[in-house]
């Protein structure tokens, strides 16, 4: 690109923030206006060459499906440093780093570059890597679709901010310097855009907390309820909300809502003037996080599920985990009430430092004296039946929600329940009634001629071994198949606890495939030999599409297990109930 075009688009440039951090005067406007018309008249022409206007014209439509790729995987990510950098460890990580978005274009436009240079004219060589370029992505979309993050203006404006700076650079360096710089960078430019859109979005946080906050005060009356545990929560609100809404007005927060801007956002577009409860899922990745939120929403009621391994490749340790659950019980005030779990001793180790004088346990094994002791646990493919004792009374649970794992999510619903004065004939009532589709709960559907176990919201120890016992309740005479990436973000734990994973699939499964390198050979070597259970890794994801429409064609059993590429989860979906 010659000086003569980056004068025009230094001085566009110019004029642009000029224009937004000063107040000219009616002459210097008339200048500025005449220098803008000019600048404008001299970009244009440059761009409408022809050659120039190819190559822009190629440049952007490989530009913007790149950064949609890049932000879609770090939208995933949440756009936050510690998840990312956890990424970057794995082997689907390494994958990434060393693909072509990343590498690959760097290499190839080097190597034709090197091989051309000196026998064609720059324009023209750029022209070629550019070509290619599209066609090698145009393949990649046909074969495995344009990954795209979900559609937010934090999403929009990080892509077109990463797209305008990529085009400044270009610019502002020599062409012939500036297309090497850029094809490295792309990644580069998208994270430094992401670091810098964070920024703000500290003041913006705290902004709407506090907002959030002021907001609650206006209604003394809300019973504000706190969930919060390393699995388990999502079915906990979902179910206490439920059954709290026989006799109640009730508003949870939505689906998978559970972080601090999520959860201001969404408390500033409710009304809460007719509503006796708030049930408020919170989640966490570091210290400090649960804690922000509980001052936000001030709970006096709170729920802590469980605590495990899951996300302890973000936390460092069990303790750091521990550490931040308590945030929620340690914001109960002394009249509050706080419901947690006996069998997990990383849930009652500080019980007795908590403000709140009214705490109680629930579990499965009497060893540890829960007050809400859970025994005779029934799962079947239409249900689940168990039984408790609570003081001095025994009663029997019946729900249609499949999952043995659940009675423990149920537990902690109708001990609240209790404690709020609900009749435990309501109570069961409303259990009889529970919502089998509840957002993050496993789900069973016929797809085509299989039935498809659908556990992919998320993946834990807990929850794969109770959709593992799921799976093995159906014929066996029917093709028994798990599909999973495996479990994320154990950290030290994650070759142990998959390998555990692997003898239990073992027992169970004929087929698993593996979607993920990451766990892949853990997962194999707890498989063993033992019981002729095949293993496939399938990263591609044409052949895994491929593979999943076959399998939906047979007389199989499906298990997902944790998340599959978007499109091919559409495409289940597309034979479901059919």
């Amino acid at each position: 690109m010659g000086k003569k075009s980056l004068r025009a688009n230094s001085t566009l440039f110019i004029i642009h923030y000029s224009e937004r951090l000063s107040r000219p005067t009616s002459s210097q406007q008339k200048c500025i206006m005449r220098s803008y018309s000019y600048s404008s008249m001299i970009t244009l022409s440059y761009l409408l060459q022809p050659h120039i206007f190819a190559l822009f014209f190629l440049w952007i439509i490989t530009v913007i499906p790149a950064y949609l790729r890049f932000v879609y995987t770090i939208q995933l990510k949440e756009y936050r440093a510690d998840r990312l950098t956890d990424f970057f460890k794995t082997a689907q990580g390494h994958t990434f780093l060393l693909s072509y978005d990343v590498t690959g274009r760097l290499i190839f436009g080097l190597a034709v570059y090197t091989l051309l240079h000196g026998s064609l004219h720059p324009h023209a060589i750029y022209t070629i890597i550019l070509v290619i370029d599209a066609v090698i992505l145009f393949r990649k979309t046909y074969l495995s679709g344009l990954p795209r993050p979900a559609i937010t203006k934090k999403a929009f404006f990080v892509v077109i901010a990463a797209v305008l700076l990529e085009e400044l650079i270009i610019s502002t360096l020599h062409i012939h310097e500036g297309f090497f710089i850029i094809a490295m960078s792309r990644l580069l430019i998208v994270l430094l855009v992401t670091v810098i859109f964070n920024i703000p979005t500290v003041a913006v946080k705290k902004m709407y907390t506090h907002m959030a906050s002021r907001k609650l005060t206006r209604y003394p009356h809300l019973v504000v309820i706190g969930v919060t545990g390393s699995y388990g929560k999502s079915s906990v609100k979902e179910f206490l909300a439920h059954i709290l809404s026989q006799s109640n007005s009730v508003i949870k927060t939505p689906q998978n809502t559970n972080t601090e801007i999520g959860i201001a956002k969404f408390i500033l577009a409710t009304d809460f003037a007719a509503a006796k409860y708030f049930v408020c899922e919170m989640g966490a990745y570091r210290v400090g996080e649960i804690g922000t939120i509980s001052r936000m929403v001030k709970p006096t009621i709170g729920i802590l599920t469980a605590i495990s391994e899951q996300h302890l490749a973000l936390f460092g340790s069990l303790k750091q985990t521990q550490r931040t659950k308590y945030e929620l019980l340690r914001s109960i005030p002394g009249n509050g009430y706080v419901v947690t779990n006996s069998d997990n001793t990383y849930c009652t180790e500080f019980l007795h430092t908590l403000s709140a004088k009214s705490i109680e346990t629930f579990g499965l094994d009497k060893e540890y004296a829960p007050d809400f002791l859970i025994t005779e646990v029934h799962a079947s493919l239409k249900g689940m039946r168990f039984q408790y004792s609570y003081g001095d009374k025994k009663w029997t649970i019946q729900t249609p929600v499949i999952g043995a794992h659940h009675a423990t999510n149920i537990a902690p619903a109708i001990m609240v329940a209790r404690h709020e004065g609900m009749p435990m004939r309501d109570i069961i009532a409303a259990c009889e009634s529970l919502p089998t589709n509840a957002h993050g709960s496993l789900q069973i559907f016929d797809a085509n001629a299989a039935t498809i176990i659908d556990d992919h919201y998320n993946s834990n120890t807990t929850g794969f071994r109770s959709a593992l016992d799921v799976l093995a309740a159906h014929p066996s005479e029917r093709k028994r198949i798990v599909i999973t990436r495996g479990m994320m973000e154990l950290g030290d734990k994650t070759r142990e606890e998959h390998e555990r994973m692997g003898e239990e699939i073992a027992f169970t499964a004929d087929e698993l495939i593996v979607i993920s390198p990451d766990n892949y050979t853990a997962l194999k070597d707890g498989v063993g030999i033992k019981y002729r259970t095949q293993v496939q890794l399938i990263t591609e994801h044409d052949v895994l599409e491929k593979y999943v429409i076959d399998a939906l064609g047979s007389d199989a059993v499906i298990l997902i297990e944790n998340r599959l590429p978007d499109h091919i989860y559409a495409r289940i979906q597309e034979y479901k109930n059919k």
